[in-house]
């Protein structure tokens, strides 16, 4: 079932025009960053990327939208439920345990956290994609072209602001549905 809402979903943004593209790096672990997130537009639009190339993704996600109707359908997206009342440091250890227990893993995240204007990303992915030792894998939806894509992975060098800079030079020309809310790519270790 979960299949074939993909696929009607996957055609249905075909015909509205997207295109879905770029190529899968090898290797079984990642922490893929999708943006810019301006819009309850980017899931279902991502989730065309995931079904173009035959993707299992996981994504954190605050726990309430795993409960009723949607609860089931989160989880068979890969979906895992997040207590935001735990600390961060936990969260980023259980996240990490997860790389190092499954024959394959990508974390899909959107660092930015929300779909509004933020001052900086939320550095999350950063700490995980550092201490699991795993490559990021830099991925976009333009809305301008109407295009989502891999764009590259990238293996932290540990170099905070090398890193930030990499990465907000792949972004500088991607454009999200809402440009007023684009977040600034900024993490607070570059402070």
């Amino acid at each position: 079932m979960l299949y074939i809402i993909q696929l009607i979903s996957y055609w249905f943004l075909k015909l509205l025009g997207w295109k879905f593209g770029g190529e899968i790096p090898k290797g079984n672990y990642f922490v893929a960053l999708g943006g810019p997130h301006t819009s309850a537009w980017d899931f279902p639009v991502g989730m065309g990327l995931v079904f173009h190339h035959r993707l299992k993704i996981s994504f954190l996600g605050k726990a309430s939208l795993f409960k009723g109707v949607f609860g089931n359908m989160f989880r068979n997206l890969g979906g895992i439920p997040v207590d935001r009342s735990i600390n961060n440091k936990a969260l980023v250890q259980g996240v990490i345990q997860e790389f190092k227990t499954r024959d394959q893993f990508i974390l899909a995240m959107s660092p930015s956290g929300t779909r509004d204007y933020t001052p900086m990303w939320k550095s999350g992915f950063y700490k995980i994609a550092s201490a699991a030792n795993v490559p990021i894998l830099l991925c976009y939806l333009d809305f301008k072209h109407k295009k989502a894509a891999i764009g590259t992975s990238y293996l932290l060098t540990g170099n905070v602001q090398e890193d930030m800079n990499f990465i907000r030079s792949f972004y500088s020309t991607v454009n999200g549905k809402f440009p007023e809310k684009v977040s600034k790519i900024l993490i607070k270790e570059e402070m």
